[in-house]
């Protein structure tokens, strides 16, 4: 035997020139031929695996259609006509048992941070939605054997707890350039609602700052109070939205667009305008009231475009705005003499280098941080039902789907 193996997978293909804008592309559940692993990689059978936000991307084809990108290269693809996706989860080494957390840093920089992501647009990168799978030897990082956390939720972290243990480094480390800890040691720290964002606050407030956080709904603000970061309910700011504020205004100005907006929206565009002016009011009473008048040092968000006014309008001198993600809008404009002025950094990131991995599996084992996934869970033939729910927006947190059993 060579290595090489057949498993069960799910397929992404290149979405035809004349499929649907904005329409999901399914997934195709088949026998495939994995090339025996060459040096440096492993086999292994993914056991849970978490559907995540690039996932959705790839299957949207937006902002790239990443499969067709990918086939570009086919001397890269074991496969030919699709790419296996799949990048978050808890994988079992086939050759010695052990359990791992996939750890998705595709192709690291020369300071080991990733340029690309692994079973996503990492080209030759074969992801976990599949029975086995082959990954880089570095892609392993061991679960503690004495853990009591269940897999589940190593799943769900290994991307988003990644991801926000990785972004707050950087972010705090940021802040402390500007203003020492002896200066202002506890910081003020707000976070949009997220999964991702979830994970920062909890490292946040682990570390002993104040934490505010926005979540839709009483029974999500409770779940927020319970974890000791301060809860607030963002559907009381519905019309809070940079990019519907500036439709309105350009319907103001033209009575057929002014129709179609109401006909959208059911609120005039001049409606809207005030509506947004009273809830951006609100919104930064809210943030002086749980900040004491000090505005935010830290603001975690992973939104983008909807939110950035109000974002860095509750900027307290030196504050800064995080992010490793852009869920509604990668384009965003900024006054730079105002950033300039008032020495408000912007900090991005993407993923983790290795270290920050495993130091975020020594504070996840530590019981510090708790973990999110949503129940129950999903069976390996349920792949295209988790897609199309994520895309309605119908998870609390992160559904996981089991490939195999544990032994």
């Amino acid at each position: 035997m060579d290595g090489s193996f057949e498993t069960e997978a799910w397929v992404l293909k290149p979405r035809p020139v004349d499929f649907p804008k904005g329409e999901l592309m399914s997934l195709e559940q088949r026998v495939v031929f994995i090339p025996a692993p060459d040096h440096g990689k492993t086999v292994v059978e993914p056991l849970f695996v978490t559907w995540e936000g690039n996932m959705g991307h790839a299957v949207e084809g937006s902002p790239i259609d990443t499969a067709a990108i990918r086939l570009q290269h086919p001397e890269l693809e074991p496969l030919g006509d699709g790419i296996i996706i799949g990048n978050s989860g808890v994988v079992r080494g086939v050759e010695d048992g052990k359990l791992y957390m996939f750890f998705c840093n595709g192709r690291p920089d020369g300071f080991g941070y990733p340029e690309t992501i692994a079973g996503y647009d990492d080209p030759g990168s074969i992801g976990l939605l599949a029975k086995m799978t082959k990954v880089k030897d570095y892609q392993l990082i061991p679960i503690p054997e004495d853990t009591t956390i269940p897999l589940e939720a190593w799943a769900s972290f290994s991307l988003r707890g990644v991801t926000a243990f990785a972004n707050w480094r950087v972010a705090l480390g940021t802040y402390r350039v500007q203003v020492g800890v002896e200066q202002k040691p506890i910081l003020n720290v707000v976070a949009w609602g997220g999964g991702v964002s979830l994970y920062e606050a909890q490292i946040a407030k682990h570390a002993g700052h104040n934490v505010i956080m926005f979540a839709s709904g009483a029974e999500k603000v409770a779940e927020l109070e319970a974890l000791g970061i301060k809860g607030v309910d963002r559907t009381q700011f519905y019309h809070l939205n940079d990019v519907i504020l500036a439709e309105a205004k350009a319907a103001q100005k033209d009575a057929s667009q002014a129709a179609a907006f109401e006909a959208k929206h059911s609120l005039k565009p001049g409606d809207w305008v005030a509506a947004y002016k009273t809830e951006h009011a609100a919104f930064l009473k809210v943030i002086s009231e749980k900040t004491d008048g000090g505005m935010v040092d830290i603001f975690i968000d992973y939104i983008g475009e909807p939110v950035a006014k109000p974002t860095h309008d509750a900027l307290a001198r030196e504050g800064l705005i995080t992010t490793a993600g852009w869920k509604e809008g990668m384009v965003m404009r900024r006054v730079r003499a105002i950033d300039c002025i008032d020495r408000h950094p912007l900090v991005h990131t993407h993923y983790a280098r290795r270290s920050e991995g495993e130091g975020a599996v020594r504070l996840f084992a530590s019981g510090a941080i708790k973990g999110q996934w949503d129940t129950p869970l999903y069976g390996f033939g349920d792949v295209n039902t988790v897609a199309a729910n994520y895309a309605a927006g119908k998870y609390t947190f992160v559904p996981v789907i089991q490939n195999n059993p544990v032994r």
